[in-house]
């Protein structure tokens, strides 16, 4: 977020754009931690019984069932709140996105996080943080 703030500072002459910018990142975490989080709970306790019984072929469809609800929750709860802000429709549209994106890498985090792929989880952060910066 520091980082963003410096480049924002930088490229965002504006300070009401600035200020518009990381408040778009800002609720778009954090409403996107409160969607996903009583999803989290639930798929950490199945994929952790699942991975223990041994039964890898219920990963797959668990993952893309979750992901599916997770979006589709999330689809509906950034329309109604992006169709109501006077801005931009590109910007409505890239806010929206960003918001969808996190709330599927959040989903994405919980089997990666349960599969011990703690190598896969720090890659994706570190291209993640690199490619926001660019």
């Amino acid at each position: 977020m520091n980082i963003l703030q410096i480049i924002a500072q930088r490229f965002i002459v504006l300070p009401i754009d600035r200020f518009l910018f990381m408040v778009t990142i800002v609720y778009s975490f954090v409403f996107s931690q409160i969607i996903t989080a009583p999803w989290q709970l639930i798929i950490t306790r199945y994929v952790a019984d699942k991975l223990f019984e041994k039964e890898y072929d219920y990963l797959q469809p668990s993952f893309m069932g979750v992901s599916k609800i997770v979006f589709g929750i999330s689809f509906v709860v950034a329309i109604a709140f992006y169709a109501t802000v006077p801005l931009p429709l590109y910007y409505k549209y890239l806010a929206g996105s960003l918001f969808l994106v996190l709330t599927l890498m959040w989903i994405v985090m919980v089997y990666l996080g349960a599969t011990k792929s703690y190598g896969a989880i720090a890659n994706a952060f570190l291209f993640g943080g690199i490619a926001s910066a660019l």
